[in-house]
């Protein structure tokens, strides 16, 4: 089991922030003995699959189901692409951001809308959005490197990326702006984050994906890109009280 205190999110939503990540062989009486020790106001719990004692055991402490979040890989190689794809990703180019208040500007018009923090009725559409702007901040206090998306001399989207010593790239955040486009380049640009990594002398990469993107999944999967693990993400929320909040 591992524990995470999420400082960050403090600033970005306002509120203390543990996150716990369960294993295969963890017990339900050792998770909820860790959950009646915390008292961060906001807990998000991330729970292998095939563990319905644990569960029941979180519903019963006042959590709820928010998502099921699924990590896809995709090995760099030659990529097989239709022809309407291969002629559609011909047109679209890739360059490093510069303008970030573009980005932030494009993030507050609800760019994200299905994670579990824009759809938790506790949280607010400008919590969400300030969330993923403190985020991408942090990433590239880090090093990622954030890629704008050109179709016809238009930007149209973004990718963060971030790389390790084994070649593994990790797109942590990244998306489609939200404009008028044609359907298919959201499709597009997850073949074009291939190229991006490529270009960077990586080998492979990894990310995660929500259960509640239906749209991104079918994506995903279209491209051919691996569905290798799933975990169940449980939250709950506290008041001053000390008890948990129900809406």
């Amino acid at each position: 089991m591992i524990i995470t205190d999420a400082f960050w999110e403090k600033r970005n939503l306002g509120v203390s922030t543990a996150e716990i990540e369960v294993d295969a062989e963890d017990s339900t009486e050792s998770l909820q003995e860790t959950l009646r020790t915390l008292d961060a106001e906001y807990q998000v719990v991330k729970i292998p699959t095939c563990r319905m004692d644990l569960y029941f055991a979180l519903q019963g402490m006042g959590f709820s189901f928010a998502e099921a979040s699924i990590r896809v890989s995709h090995e760099i190689g030659e990529l097989m692409l239709s022809p309407l794809m291969e002629r559609l990703c011909r047109k679209i180019d890739f360059e490093e951001m510069r303008d970030f208040d573009f980005l932030n500007s494009n993030i507050k018009k609800q760019m994200f809308t299905t994670d579990r923090v824009s759809l938790d009725p506790f949280f607010s559409e400008e919590q969400a959005a300030e969330r993923y702007i403190g985020w991408m901040k942090d990433e590239r206090d880090r090093g990622s490197i954030v890629f704008n998306y050109i179709y016809k001399e238009t930007a149209i989207g973004f990718s963060c990326m971030r790389g390790n010593e084994k070649g593994e790239y990790y797109p942590v955040l990244g998306g489609l702006y939200p404009n008028d486009k044609p359907i298919p380049l959201g499709t597009a640009i997850l073949y074009k984050q291939l190229e991006i990594v490529r270009s960077l002398g990586g080998n492979s990469l990894y990310t995660y994906i929500s259960s509640n993107n239906l749209p991104v999944f079918k994506a995903y999967s279209r491209c051919g890109y691996s569905f290798d693990d799933i975990h169940y993400v449980f939250v709950r929320h506290f008041g001053e009280s000390g008890d948990p909040l129900k809406r």
